[in-house]
């Protein structure tokens, strides 16, 4: 029913209708129909959608070039309505028949609150133009160019896709969003569930006296600030670059843990953020099923050891190359020879994510599960009493955050029993399997600098910097004297896959993968009108429409040569 004008009184005693219904009384400029009423067309200058209780001058014609389309529309809708007749017509909402009829109307008190005129074509219209003006804008910025920048990983797969598009099913990857990554894990020994085994060593860690800070008061009362308004920032903002760049960089505490006060970090420690790990793969039983292997960890944050201050250059020149390969996990190059042993990575999602967010999950079991292979490879290479260290004493953190808490996890390797069936190995002569418990669980209303940093205190100095960076040194020269003394030794592991298991030469089931040339990045950066760039853009945020997207939980393969960027 109609609503009164603002400031207006109620219509009184109002005739029945034959129904039994209320109506109200028909107000200036409006017709009744049918003992109903409907508001008629309001003024063309006038946008439905923003009426006013004045009374407002009709724009001219002239004035106003949407009337000009609208009057276009309307004469072509009028054919279409002269076309359709003779066929069977909906009842008329002037019809006494007519369904709403039947419902019992609103009464008078709340008619003033309650606008229950029908929409106008001008709101539908409107709508309409602003649907053409959006999809126009998003034609001229795909035909200009105007869009998100490619990277070369992103030029790489659309220049292969362009050469042959059958390529691109090859080039599929299996990662945390995909309903096969568990599966994969599995196959990896990876439990999945938290363990209930008893870890002793977590206790000992956990109960690990304070570590002195070299902080000043000012340092620490300016930490403290910057991580409040950080914290209120991100708690009003969904945007997961947001909290990664803001608060979870405040988690490692980088003034005091990090860098220190001198050009010498206190610690030996350093972080890297959303660096690929291209480390030779773990043993899979995906291999010998010739099923494809998981994505390359890739963590949000990972914190590491400095090379030069844990392996000194003399000891790490006389390391045959794939045992050096062990130890640095990110791609090779100036800067990834200086980063050894990555021991505790951070996943950091947006506003509202649960800690216990199972993708992060996935993520973190994947990045553990790599570190501690190559670690346990590095120990049992240096000697028996450095193997049994491994197991009793090294272990790997990993940590899911956002403004809702965090969740940190203690992971560690343990050794397959040998009386154990064939099939609880993953290769013959490969006894590990991985497993995780709850470290901390720091919930909202715990979540200040305190109690946080007081944790990560515990992991990254407390056991990092003064039990495993010892571990690993002692193992190093030990490793390196045992070879020095092996010829043989020595020089099959200057072959880069010794450590592989034997897991390298064929590809996976219905795999046709060829590595492409240089990608013309130039090129492809100014072709922006084709579809492949249109769905990249589409991808990282630009459109919201794509055509022919792949199907779901399926990714693109970027690692051509060199280039290793799976997500």
């Amino acid at each position: 029913m109609p609503r009164a004008k603002s400031g207006g009184k109620p219509t009184s005693n109002p005739p029945k209708s034959s129904k039994g219904t209320k109506q109200s009384k028909p107000r200036d400029g409006q017709k009744p129909i049918g003992g109903s009423s409907i508001v008629s067309e309001p003024p063309r200058g006038t946008r439905t959608g923003l009426r006013s209780t004045g009374i407002t001058e009709p724009a001219r014609l002239e004035d106003n070039p949407e009337s000009i389309l609208r009057r276009g529309r309307k004469d072509h809708g009028a054919k279409k309505r002269t076309k359709a007749r003779g066929r069977p017509q909906e009842p008329a909402l002037s019809d006494p028949d007519h369904p709403i009829h039947s419902v019992e109307a609103v009464p008078e008190e709340y008619q003033i609150h309650a606008d229950y005129s029908l929409p106008t074509e001008d709101s539908n219209e409107d709508a309409s133009l602003e649907e053409q003006d959006r999809n126009s804008e998003e034609e001229f910025n795909r035909n200009w160019g105007y869009l998100p920048p490619l990277d070369e990983e992103a030029a790489s797969i659309i220049d292969l896709i362009m050469a042959d598009p059958t390529k691109a099913k090859d080039h599929a990857r299996i990662g945390p969003t995909n309903a096969e990554f568990v599966t994969g894990l599995g196959r990896r020994n990876v439990l999945v569930a938290k363990s209930t085994d008893h870890d002793p060593y977590a206790g000992s860690i956990y109960d690990l006296p304070s570590i002195s800070l070299q902080e000043t008061d000012a340092e620490r009362e300016t930490y403290e600030r910057l991580w409040e308004m950080d914290q209120d920032k991100c708690i009003n903002s969904s945007n997961e670059a947001l909290f990664q760049r803001t608060l979870m960089m405040s988690f490692i505490a980088r003034h005091c843990l990090i860098y220190g006060r001198s050009i010498r970090r206190p610690f030996n420690l350093d972080f890297s953020v959303e660096e690929v790990w291209t480390c030779p793969p773990m043993p899979s039983r995906d291999f010998e099923l010739s099923s494809k292997l998981l994505t390359q960890p890739k963590p949000d944050l990972a914190i590491y050891f400095c090379r030069e201050e844990l392996i000194s250059d003399g000891l790490w020149n006389n390391m045959p190359d794939a045992t050096q390969r062990l130890a640095y996990y990110e791609r090779p190059g100036l800067s990834g020879l200086y980063k050894v042993f990555h021991f505790f990575t951070i996943e950091g999602k947006r506003s509202g994510t649960s800690p216990d967010d199972e993708t992060a999950m996935l993520q973190s079991l994947n990045n553990a599960s790599q570190a501690l292979h190559n670690m346990f490879e590095f120990f049992q290479d240096a000697g028996p009493l450095h193997r049994e260290k491994f197991f009793s004493e090294v272990r790997f953190f990993s940590t899911v955050a956002s403004t809702e808490g965090l969740t940190i996890r203690i992971h560690r390797a343990v050794e397959v029993p040998e009386n154990s069936s064939e099939y609880d190995f993953v290769v013959p002569g490969y006894p590990l399997r991985f497993e995780f418990r709850e470290f901390a669980d720091i919930k909202q209303q715990e979540f200040d600098t305190k109690t946080v940093l007081g944790v990560f205190r515990k992991i990254l100095v407390g056991y990092g910097a003064e039990k495993l960076h010892g571990l690993l040194q002692r193992a190093a020269k030990d490793l390196v004297d045992s070879l020095r003394t092996n010829p043989d030794g020595r020089k099959s592991r200057s072959n880069r896959n010794f450590y592989r298991h034997g897991q390298v030469g064929k590809t996976p089931r219905g795999s046709n993968v060829l590595a492409p040339g240089p990608s013309n990045c130039h090129s492809l950066q100014t072709a922006m009108s084709i579809d492949p760039i249109a769905w990249i853009a589409a991808k990282q945020g630009s459109l919201s429409k794509m055509a022919g997207p792949p199907r779901p939980n399926t990714s693109i393969d970027m690692s051509f040569g060199d280039i290793l960027t799976p997500t």
